[in-house]
């Protein structure tokens, strides 16, 4: 582990088993997976996972480690000390010591990170100047076809679904020709093993269902660039979610799709897996399959789903043709009205601003709302509903790649101050998708805006309005000769209906019945740095994977003494167990889901020095002596009373506090050494 540690976050516990890495001197290849975004934003994304888990397979004893875009505390940090950007979160190495970095790239604005990265981690930005001296570097992801605005500074772009092909590219270090399609996506070439990172998503895998989408919105990146539409037979899929929940401890599943609802077997599928795992999600969906399917929204709502996502896109039926979205006037309302019957929470409607759209558009996208507010207040005016309004970019392979630009602001004004007016008056929230400086960087990029090698901006959430005076000189001419797109009949998707409706109801309202069981469990020290999430999937997965037989019936494991307080464990401590059948887990009850008192340790440089500040600000009064080497920390009577610590022997680097359940200390990381639990709870 190299001298840059202190400036690498810790994003999970180092080094962590669940990577699987031999020394890195001895690793048969040295592979660094690098993303273009911090992971507070990308941790929904599994890309890197799956990367991970397809390079792990191709070579078993390859060093596999992961590179996020440091967020803006930790990326000033470096810069600062001169530390590179662009390194492992496990080694902590610069990019430099590995043989090949595969970057994945997932939206056009995470682009200007990359040479951004590559300045400020000592290397030459263009790939021609590194040819031979510098690891190469291969892009690949969800934005590879719209990257070629990145082409100059990497080695190889990738395009396609590499699942059948990663052997071969950690082979040559070289992308294969031609995009590469999966000609029959199977489960068993779907992310199984992977590390589990720092992260609120921990405990959440995603399941892909689908590749591509059967419909052809002309607007739509994805649509084109994914198909042909295939599906992954359901009976796979439920058998890999048991194996993945074993591996990976997720007591929740999310069907990743572009339109979930376009499965022929998504009811079997949110039906069986509910009984394996405690939540099933599923986000985004076609409104017209919604409306069609009368037994679909009886099945999501039954699968405790509350809030729904509409992409709607155009404001009228006029622009909806343009856009070629197969979605009638009669179909919206109809799902909405659907919606507002039941007891929901909120409603997401996703519309797509073309520049095109006149008065009379307007008009009707107000006779809409004015609708929609009207069925809101007589059907459930508790309802939230919002409406998201994002720019349309012209992506590259799709039908509107030449359409007309509209890169000055002042062309949307007078549409989008009307259609905000129209939302908030009636009630509604309105949202812009992206800011107009996001919006036509994005559309400069997305058509091979040329980046210059001296540029040093860098995304992370947002761009500042100034950048854009410099960014739109990157603009390759364009030419607007858009062809007429023949509009395409809706396509029907015939699902397959859920066999029992009733039955799936009281499943899921038994689960929501099921009390959880106290058990005392043992966190073992190799998992220190794992955050509340990431220790409980951890957990699950250890349990898992040592009594097999639990996976249907075990659906969710919480530690519930010390992650609350905002700490880090390991050494004892007492865990929530949800199960279908409590008394079959063969563990031993605790009398109490409280602490009488705990030993807890704790290593950090300053520590010592630290603890009595923590005493002080409490006002606990305490007195200082000698003990075996370093001082004891003796309590007073009245200190003791409150119930906050017992007593204290600190070192300079290194304290043992015996704590009680009044303890709100910012300890970070503890190993707890003993624990004495109450004899019943208060």
């Amino acid at each position: 582990m190299s001298d840059h540690v202190q400036f690498v976050a810790p994003l999970g516990p180092r080094p962590d088993p669940m990577f699987g890495n031999p020394d890195f001197a001895a690793a048969t290849l040295r592979l660094l997976i690098a993303r273009l975004s911090p992971l507070r934003d990308v941790d929904r994304s599994s890309s890197h996972l799956f990367l991970f888990d397809a390079v792990r397979r191709a070579e078993p004893r390859a060093y596999i480690d992961f590179a996020f875009f440091p967020a803006a505390r930790e990326r000033r940090l470096r810069l600062q000390n001169g530390v590179p950007l662009l390194m492992g979160i496990q080694s902590c190495r610069p990019a430099t010591d590995f043989d090949l970095v595969l970057v994945s790239n997932s939206f056009v604005l995470e682009m200007l990170n990359l040479p951004y990265l590559l300045r400020h981690s000592g290397w030459p930005v263009l790939a021609r100047e590194r040819a031979g001296k510098f690891p190469p570097v291969i892009l690949g992801g969800s934005n590879a076809s719209a990257a070629q605005s990145l082409a100059p500074f990497v080695d190889g772009i990738f395009i396609g679904e590499a699942e059948e092909v990663m052997a071969d590219i950690l082979r040559d270090r070289r992308v294969p020709p031609g995009p590469v399609k999966l000609r029959r996506p199977r489960a068993e070439l779907l992310p199984l093993r992977y590390p589990i990172l720092n992260s609120p998503e921990a405990g959440v895998a995603r399941l892909q269902i689908t590749y591509g989408c059967p419909f052809a919105c002309s607007f739509c990146f994805e649509g084109f660039d994914r198909k042909p539409y295939r599906e992954i037979p359901a009976d796979e899929l439920i058998a890999h979610a048991r194996r993945l929940k074993q591996q990976v401890g997720c007591e929740e599943v999310d069907l990743a799709s572009f339109n979930f609802n376009t499965h022929t077997d998504i009811a079997r599928l949110i039906v069986e897996l509910n009984r394996v795992f405690d939540r099933v999600s599923f986000k985004s969906q076609r409104v017209d399959i919604l409306a069609q399917t009368p037994w679909l929204l009886p099945l999501e709502i039954a699968a405790d789903k509350r809030s729904f996502t509409l992409g709607i896109e155009g404001l009228s039926e006029r622009l909806r043709v343009f856009l070629n979205k197969s979605l009638a006037a009669a179909d919206i309302r109809a799902a909405l009205q659907s919606l507002l019957r039941e007891r929901i929470r909120e409603i997401k409607l996703f519309y797509l601003l073309t520049g095109h759209e006149t008065d009379a558009d307007l008009a009707e996208f107000r006779q809409f709302v004015r609708w929609l507010k009207e069925t809101r207040q007589s059907a459930n005016p508790s309802v939230r509903i919002v409406f998201s309004i994002g720019f349309l970019v012209r992506m590259p392979g799709t039908p509107l790649e030449r359409d007309r630009l509209f890169l000055d602001e002042a062309d949307f004004k007078p549409i989008l101050g009307p259609v905000q007016s129209a939302c908030q008056t009636h009630g509604f929230e309105f949202r812009l998708a992206a800011s107009w400086t996001d919006y036509a960087v994005t559309q400069v990029l997305a058509l091979g805006g040329r980046i210059p090698p001296d540029a040093d901006i860098c995304y992370d959430g947002s761009l500042p309005p100034s950048v854009w005076e410099q960014i739109k000189t990157w603009q390759q001419p364009h030419t607007a000769n858009l062809k007429p797109v023949r509009p395409t009949k809706p396509l029907s998707r015939r699902l397959h209906p859920p066999e029992n409706l009733a039955a799936f109801r009281d499943l899921m309202a038994r689960k929501a019945r099921l009390k959880p069981l106290f058990v005392r469990l043992h966190i073992p020290p190799e998992w220190s740095g794992a955050t509340a999430e990431s220790l409980n999937a951890r957990m699950l997965a250890h349990l898992l994977q040592q009594r097999p037989e639990l996976t249907d019936n075990l659906l969710s494991v919480r530690e519930i003494l010390f992650t609350p307080r905002g700490w880090q464990v390991t050494g004892e401590s007492v865990f929530a167990l949800k199960a279908w059948e409590p008394s079959k887990l063969g563990f031993e009850t605790v009398p109490s889901t409280e602490f009488r008192q705990a030993t807890v340790e704790l290593r950090q440089p300053g520590i010592g020095a630290r603890a009595q500040e923590w005493l002080r600000a409490a006002r606990l009064a305490f007195s200082v002596r000698r003990d075996d080497g370093g001082y004891r920390l003796e309590l007073s009577a009245d200190a003791r009373k409150k119930r906050m610590v017992f007593d204290a022997h600190v070192e300079p680097d290194f304290v043992r506090l015996t704590i009680g359940p009044k303890c709100r200390f910012e300890l970070g990381q503890i190993h707890v050494a003993a624990l004495e639990l109450e004899t019943a709870t208060r």
